[in-house]
């Protein structure tokens, strides 16, 4: 569904007065957690009045599952549905492909039974200052630590029983003022809708922008159409990322408008799926704009190339889309490198910082692994370093312990996202840390989330990750963000917000220069925005760009940094 949500900044550089003034259209929004730019622009009329939902009696089993079957009636929306049967929404989608087109009256959707275990309720202590954290098997002070957004000391403090150990079914007190955030955030809504009619296309003298955001709008109807809310009322999960990135696109564009550039932004709801995207972007008709941004998922890029073909505009994709997209089109331009040239940068700086060392690649010849392996192969070898390989399921303890150099730091390169592996692995190189090798840990970018890594193991071995962006808490640019951010929507920014600020802030100005002669200044243009460098590469003659820049993280002080 292919919805034009407005124009979301409309401010000429001529007229200064605008500059101290809210836009008018923008003050509509309540301002809860989030400011969503969801303007419910639709079709044909609808009735915007919810249908209550009564559960089903009819039931069907399918390859041994039960499903109670229910027939969608007109007014009906997914969410209500869910709520109604105690079911996720992603429960009833992963059930019913025809979802996928929408929700639709008349259809019958099968809903799984079963008992689905809602997340615990947050229990305070008696004063209300602490949350009471039951300890689960197995589970460790730094995964109790990423889960509240607590630092390990300030637990500690609160708890110095545990300096004798962390027990299963031990009662922690976790400090509440520490805490970031634990419920997800609330949606705000707008009230009356706009006309399309009332979106002008561009400010005189400025630049416009067709932002490509998925908001998932049917599943927000509960949310959108309501008159105020209450805590419990939620933003649905998958469409945080684009509100994220258009709140962190507008705070970058107030800065653009009082520097004296004027910007209209045009929002479209774009779809998740690869049929629907082709739909939208074959049929839909977008208002003229010198730079396209979006769509977020990579098998609707292919369509949004093709069709950004048939105008003057730049097509900028956020996210990691495979590089045949930029193939015959230099104006399209992935800010996310591909696997390969992430891969290479890395191997590259590795070579480059680490000099007279063992290098090791550890895998265990699985085929997910073997594509990352080949390409860290052929870039040790185009750069005449050597590099040991161990196939760990094979060669085991012994033979990754014989690889291992006394004289020199080993650095070991694991080339693996199987979590229970690289969680055995960490504790064995723990062990051989213990015993004097030296040892330095390299990683994949999926670790980051991984919460059953210790530490102090993390610390000592001195483990470096390869991440396309990174966010200095400590600088003085991130954290006047950071305090704009909240001072305007009264929440914390989360990493798609910088994503959309760092965008902005680079393309628009450029643009505004240069207009379609930015094509010959990105490669020279490098720029680090607030969690992201850019830094562009031509990937063929009449081919896009890629931005070719990655970070390699290093945990230092129990957190991850630039080096």
């Amino acid at each position: 569904m292919g919805i034009i949500i407005g124009s979301i900044i409309e401010m000429n550089h001529q007229n200064t007065q605008l500059l101290k003034k809210e836009n008018r259209f923008i003050q509509r929004f309540l301002k809860l957690a989030l400011f969503l730019f969801l303007l419910h622009i639709k079709a044909e009329a609808q009735d915007y009045t919810a249908k209550p939902v009564s559960k089903s009696n009819s039931k069907v089993n399918i390859n041994g599952k039960s499903f109670f079957v229910h027939k969608v009636e007109q007014g009906q929306t997914l969410y209500g549905i869910s709520k109604a049967y105690q079911v996720a929404v992603s429960e009833i989608e992963l059930h019913n492909d025809s979802l996928k087109l929408g929700l639709k009256a008349g259809m019958d959707l099968r809903i799984p039974i079963a008992v689905y275990e809602k997340a615990s309720r947050i229990e305070f202590d008696q004063t209300g200052r602490f949350i009471l954290h039951k300890v689960e098997k197995k589970q460790t002070l730094y995964a109790i630590t990423k889960k509240y957004n607590v630092d390990i000391d300030a637990i500690q403090k609160a708890n110095p029983e545990i300096e004798q150990g962390l027990k299963e079914g031990m009662v922690l007190k976790i400090p509440q003022k520490e805490i970031k955030s634990i419920e997800p955030p609330v949606a705000p809504i707008l009230k009356e809708i706009k006309k399309e009619k009332e979106i002008r296309e561009k400010p005189m003298g400025g630049v416009a922008v067709n932002l490509f955001l998925p908001f998932y709008l049917h599943q927000n109807d509960s949310i959108i159409r309501k008159e105020s809310l209450v805590e419990s009322d939620e933003l649905f999960a998958k469409s945080v990322p684009g509100v994220e990135f258009l709140s962190g696109f507008q705070l970058a564009c107030d800065s653009i408008i009082s520097n004296g550039t004027g910007v209209a932004i045009n929002v479209y709801d774009t779809p998740a799926d690869s049929a629907a995207s082709l739909s939208f972007f074959a049929n839909k008709k977008f208002l003229p704009a010198e730079l396209w941004l979006g769509p977020f998922h990579s098998h609707a890029a292919s369509a949004a190339a093709n069709a950004v073909k048939k105008t003057d505009a730049l097509l900028v994709l956020p996210f990691s889309s495979p590089n045949k997209v930029l193939l015959g089109n230099e104006h399209v331009i992935k800010l996310s490198p591909s696997l390969p040239t992430g891969i290479e940068n890395m191997s590259m700086q590795l070579m480059s910082k680490h000099k007279n060392v063992n290098f090791i690649l550890v895998h265990n010849a699985l085929n997910k692994e073997l594509q990352i392996v080949d390409l860290i192969k052929k870039t040790f070898r185009s750069n005449s370093d050597s590099i040991k390989e161990l196939v760990y399921k094979t060669a085991g303890l012994k033979g990754f312990t014989n690889a291992l150099s006394f004289s020199k730091t080993n650095v070991v390169i694991v080339a693996s996202s199987d979590q229970a592996f690289v969680t055995d692995l960490f504790n064995k190189l723990r062990e051989l840390h213990e015993k004097d090798y030296k040892i330095m840990v390299v990683g994949m970018e999926s670790w980051i989330n991984y919460e059953n890594l210790d530490i102090n193991t993390i610390q000592k071995l001195q483990l470096q990750i390869p991440a396309g962006s990174c966010i200095n808490y400590h600088d003085t640019l991130t954290n006047k963000f950071i305090k704009a951010y909240r001072e305007r929507f009264h929440t914390e920014p989360g990493k798609y917000a910088f994503s959309g600020y760092d965008a902005a802030m680079y393309f628009i100005p450029l643009i505004a220069k240069y207009g379609q002669g930015i094509i010959n200044k990105l490669e020279s243009n490098h720029k680090t925005g607030l969690s992201t460098h850019f830094s562009f590469r031509k990937t063929g003659d009449d081919s896009g760009f890629e931005n070719n820049s990655i970070y390699l993280l290093k945990y230092e002080d129990y957190e991850l940094k630039k080096q």
